[in-house]
């Protein structure tokens, strides 16, 4: 790391302060992220619950905050600081990470002696939390021998990443999902049925389906049988991302479909299925499970 100096080191005679010259002539970037809890930023957070951002601490001491939704887990977060491409590190940033729950506690920090970069692996329980990226120093350059450096010129650029669960109410279904189709985090009900297709909510998740549209829904589309008895063609609509398993019985009551998985898996984009085994005399029955890839 190196640093900008006022004078905050043992047996200093230069006590001028680099970074009020600095900002004299250049004036401070504007601040890029709230310094507390109810003005954080939003972590991003994809589909898989892999994290990402990024900012800058502009002046000494300004932290940076960001919230973030997540289910029951083990969570990790980590923040980089800038380092050059070539040559010496070049950065100025040592980071502090701190992990609060949503009435502020705090729940977990890092702040390694020998690196400028932090990361926190954490159980937590569902719910919002919020992420603080604070510039700080290390050891006591004051002392006799001075060690490290204060937090006075700890400034720069961050990366922010790491994995949450994305399902803050751990409901099986996914945050993002819920947001789009009923508006918020926790607004749908895993068992409930808006549409009243005969699915829930966590089927219509798993199957790809629209929950607030009767006409969408996972089904066997056709079934087309030869006159001689086989083949039989099962078909169904397929979504990007799912598994499916074509599974036989000859009734609905002593025969369990799982003890005759016919397919395997078959994945996107197939979309039927044809049974050659002859079986005279029977009763058919089909059914097809799906699940997210």
């Amino acid at each position: 790391v190196t640093q900008w100096s006022k004078g905050e080191y043992y047996d200093s005679n230069q006590p001028q302060d680099d970074l009020f010259i600095i900002k004299n002539k250049l004036s401070y970037r504007p601040d890029d992220h709230g310094d507390n809890d109810g003005s954080a930023s939003s972590l991003v957070v994809d589909p898989d619950g892999a994290v990402s951002q990024s900012g800058v601490i502009e002046t000494t001491g300004d932290p940076d905050v960001f919230s973030f939704e997540t289910g029951s887990g083990i969570i990790t977060i980590s923040a980089d600081s800038y380092r050059a491409a070539s040559s010496t590190w070049g950065g100025n940033l040592d980071i502090l990470l701190e992990l609060y729950d949503s009435t502020g506690t705090l729940v977990a920090s890092n702040n390694p002696a020998l690196d400028v970069d932090a990361s926190l692996t954490q159980s937590v329980v569902a719910g919002t939390y919020y992420v603080h990226v604070k510039p700080t120093g290390v050891g006591d350059p004051t002392s006799s021998p001075p060690t490290g450096y204060t937090v006075y010129g700890s400034l720069g650029q961050y990366w922010i990443s790491g994995e949450v669960f994305p399902d803050a109410d751990d409901d099986g279904i996914p945050n993002q999902w819920e947001t789009l189709y009923f508006g918020g985090f926790t607004n749908a009900v895993a068992s409930a049925d808006p549409d009243e297709d005969g699915s829930d909510n966590l089927t219509e998740y798993i199957a790809g389906f629209d929950p607030t549209d009767s006409n969408s829904v996972f089904k066997i589309t056709s079934f087309e049988m030869a006159p001689t008895g086989t083949p039989i063609i099962v078909t169904w609509d397929p979504v990007e991302g799912r598994v499916y398993n074509v599974l036989w019985s000859d009734n609905l009551l002593y025969s369990p479909f799982t003890n005759n998985n016919l397919s395997g898996d078959l994945l996107h984009p197939a979309s039927s299925y044809t049974d050659t085994v002859y079986r005279a005399g029977t009763t058919h029955f089909y059914r097809i499970d799906v699940r997210i890839e």
